[in-house]
């Protein structure tokens, strides 16, 4: 587990997202500290996320998927070896996709095209911050700048 208590305030922050955060996000997998299931983060970053969520949930298998190569090496070397990094644009691990149990998304589902892509391909528990695809279920996450980010959850079974 994360001891909050002795990091500095930029180490508790997760992307934009903040402890506090991550903290209530985890509340909407569904899932129990000891389940087994696969979490992907696309846009993963530095891999803050992923770290957190591992942390929460062990037998988690969390992967990430970040386009800039810099980041996924940098969170490669941070994070070692209880997560999967994956380098490159989420299209080409489409099957990594299809079978996550929970896919989280910050800021990548900007545009229409990737949000369905992701649609598409995926069946299970979505939580994301693009306009595009809204449902009635929605988690106001605090962001590192003070202020809360609404994200969306989908059930993709069932809320199509």
């Amino acid at each position: 587990m994360i001891d909050r208590e002795n990091k500095k305030e930029w180490e508790t922050v997760y992307g934009e997202t903040t402890y506090v955060g991550m903290a209530e996000l985890i509340k909407h997998f569904e899932k129990k500290p000891n389940d087994v299931f696969t979490f992907l983060d696309i846009g993963s970053g530095w891999g803050k996320t992923l770290e957190y969520v591992k942390d929460h949930f062990p037998n988690a298998k969390c992967i990430g998927i970040e386009i800039d190569e810099d980041k996924a090496l940098t969170s490669k070397k941070t994070i070692g070896t209880k997560v999967s990094i994956k380098i490159g644009d989420f299209k080409d691990y489409l099957d990594i996709v299809k079978k996550a149990d929970v896919i989280y998304s910050n800021c990548i589902m900007f545009y229409p095209e990737t949000t369905k892509v992701i649609m598409d391909n995926y069946t299970g528990i979505l939580i994301h911050n693009s306009n595009h695809f809204r449902s009635k279920d929605y988690i106001n996450l605090q962001s590192s700048w003070s202020r809360l980010c609404t994200y969306y959850k989908l059930n993709t079974n069932t809320n199509r």
